[in-house]
């Protein structure tokens, strides 16, 4: 009984890969009738004693799933434990482990792999990813080095190409084609480091960043690094956006309380470059308002700061549309039932008014005197209806 105690709970300092890095002391073994079953040799020595297991269960108290399944040769050495070909399985994805596990101040030096680890299981044993799903089975490696009391893990996941879903905060984002996916995490000093998870998706790319604290759950965040995205494949995904807008996308933006699915929030800087907005209601009204067509805008540029929560409240800074023909500016909000306040300016710039009139001089004249107009609003109602007021109490 001492023997099957020892192995399974040296088996659970192998498994806590699986949640970087426990002690074997907190481990619990079911001690149900067939659930574990131990073949050791003759030798009765402590050191040098080859142990074989089958079809055990351990429990592990800081990770929330148990290990089902395994199986696998152990020798016992003074410095620690040599494992050959130990399967397991954690929720519905299959694992191996291959090497040698340190005690206390003697050194890792053994893997732990995966040919189908399941994102849905990789969520529940990493909450930091949990904002967000990749649908499909990744190839997973784990490398385990440092000492016995100071582990040091390095994990890399890969999938050719899945299904992307945001998530919560951005429903609609959902079914996105992805390729080349790969993810890299580290943990030492029990904390993670999601180092990349990288892939190319709607002719850009993808890079998320983070790190998690088990200790400090509130400061758990994610960093996003969107490059040179089509916009209107980004269009594609939002019905009243779709068909009247093209372009790049760039953004850089944090998930943050990401553990916490009702109060998450997102923010950072998204920026549109080098397209058009067409038909767009809120652009015709301001158009009328300035006695100008903005039915269809040609871009050098449209970004700014945001703040955006998971009912869908937004708060915008100093969002900026750079064109030919206008310039505008706008800070404000959109709350949870899609109501719109915020203050806009708007400078006419000139671009290409007149161009179309035969008289070359009138043309000139009109562009003089056109460029350089000025002025503030008010923008109120919804975003399906905005309201375009000129605001009388500033001065432009």
């Amino acid at each position: 009984m001492k023997k099957t105690l020892l192995t399974l709970l040296m088996l659970a300092l192998i498994f806590s890969v699986n949640d970087f890095a426990f002690s074997a002391g907190t481990a619990e073994v079911s001690s149900s009738p067939g659930a574990a079953e131990i073949n050791a040799s003759s030798n009765t020595q402590e050191s040098n004693v080859s142990s074989e297991i089958n079809n055990a269960t351990i429990k592990i108290k800081e990770l929330s799933q148990p290990i089902t399944n395994v199986s696998g040769k152990l020798k016992w050495l003074d410095t620690g434990t040599e494992i050959a070909d130990v399967k397991f399985n954690i929720l519905n994805s299959q694992f191996s482990a291959n090497g040698f596990i340190a005690k206390r101040n003697a050194v890792h030096k053994f893997s732990v792999s995966s040919e189908a680890f399941n994102f849905e299981d990789a969520k529940k044993i990493f909450p930091v990813l949990s904002q967000f799903n990749i649908a499909g089975a990744l190839k997973f490696r784990c490398n385990v080095d440092g000492t016995g009391d100071d582990p040091v893990l390095t994990a890399n996941f890969s999938l050719p190409n899945a299904a992307f879903d945001f998530g919560k905060l951005i429903p609609e984002l959902k079914g996105i084609n992805i390729s080349n996916i790969a993810l890299d995490i580290n943990y030492a000093k029990q904390a993670y480091e999601i180092k990349n998870l990288v892939f190319n998706t709607l002719g850009g790319n993808v890079k998320i960043s983070g790190a998690y604290n088990p200790a400090a759950t509130s400061e758990a965040a994610l960093n996003f690094s969107l490059g040179a995205l089509d916009a209107s494949q980004i269009a594609s995904f939002f019905p009243e956006a779709a068909g009247k807008l093209t372009g790049k996308f760039d953004a850089n933006f944090a998930i943050k309380n990401i553990l916490d699915a009702e109060n998450a929030f997102a923010e950072g800087n998204i920026s549109f470059y080098d397209g058009a907005l067409k038909n767009f209601e809120f652009l015709s009204k301001l158009g009328s308002q300035l006695k100008m067509s903005l039915a269809e805008l040609k871009y050098k540029s449209i970004g700014g700061f945001f703040k955006l929560y998971k009912n869908k409240k937004i708060d915008f800074q100093n969002f900026a549309v750079d064109s030919e023909i206008i310039k505008v500016k706008t800070s404000g909000a959109i709350d949870e039932a899609q109501n719109l306040k915020a203050k806009l300016f708007a400078e006419i710039t000139g671009g290409n008014i007149g161009e179309k009139i035969n008289d070359d001089r009138l043309g000139k004249l009109l562009k003089k005197v056109v460029k350089g107009i000025k002025a503030n609003f008010l923008i109120t109602g919804t975003t399906q209806q905005p309201k375009v007021e000129l605001d009388m109490g500033q001065a432009f």
